[in-house]
């Protein structure tokens, strides 16, 4: 019996939107996989000055599969949401010929509390698939903030305003480089154009972002 096998005997995997049993190379089980066909979007955001690529919308099976991964701690569903992430990065994004690969960060009491951080995980599984290298901690976020789900729009354009540095040690990692930042989701984009100016700010030639998710249909009513 292979290893992979034998671990699927006593740890079987299910679905993370239903929790029916599902085979060790499905992401959803029949049911749901419909309705995740139904939200991949493959998509770019709007309203960004740079390049930014989402897989779904984030509602149903999507929302959940998300909330499992980031915050009840299933971090196996990572291989799944990497692999359909680094499937629309060929399609869409490899001529921009990233040089490294940075994980939008959270802020150190985020991980003390969850004991991960679920974007580095990402960023790790897609830089396996897509041979682009990636680097831990060079983009870092220096402040606190409140939750964007718990803030209004204006709120959100405000509240990251300054949250994010590179530490001086990731400067050559960055300085004159094409990078691709890596998040989960995407609702209002304040977090990405933070992150973006932030890097451009310390030197980077580039930015484009890949993520999973975004509330970009959800919010205009088009799903």
């Amino acid at each position: 019996m292979k290893f992979h096998s034998f671990l699927y005997y006593f740890f079987p995997k299910r679905c993370p939107a239903c929790k029916n049993l599902i085979p060790p190379d499905s992401f959803f089980c029949d049911s749901c996989v419909l309705e995740y066909l139904s939200l991949v979007r493959s998509d770019s955001i709007k309203g960004l000055d740079f390049p930014a690529y989402f897989v779904a919308d984030y509602s149903g099976c999507v929302k959940k599969a998300i909330h499992k991964f980031k915050i009840s701690g299933v971090t196996s569903i990572r291989h799944d949401i990497a692999r359909d992430m680094s499937r629309l990065y060929f399609s869409k994004m490899a001529a921009l010929n990233p040089d490294v690969m940075i994980p939008a960060p959270s802020h150190k009491s985020s991980y003390f509390k969850n004991g991960y951080s679920h974007t580095d995980l990402l960023a790790r599984e897609i830089s396996k698939i897509i041979n682009v290298s990636y680097c831990k901690g060079a983009l870092v976020k220096t402040v606190k903030t409140p939750p964007q789900h718990t803030l209004n729009l204006k709120e959100r354009t405000q509240n990251l305003s300054g949250a994010f540095s590179v530490p001086d040690s990731k400067l050559p990692l960055i300085k004159g480089k094409n990078v691709l930042l890596i998040d989960d989701i995407s609702t209002t984009g304040s977090t990405l154009k933070e992150c973006e100016k932030t890097l451009k700010n310390h030197g980077a030639a580039s930015v484009s972002a890949l993520l999973f998710a975004s509330t970009e249909n959800i919010f205009n009513g088009n799903i």
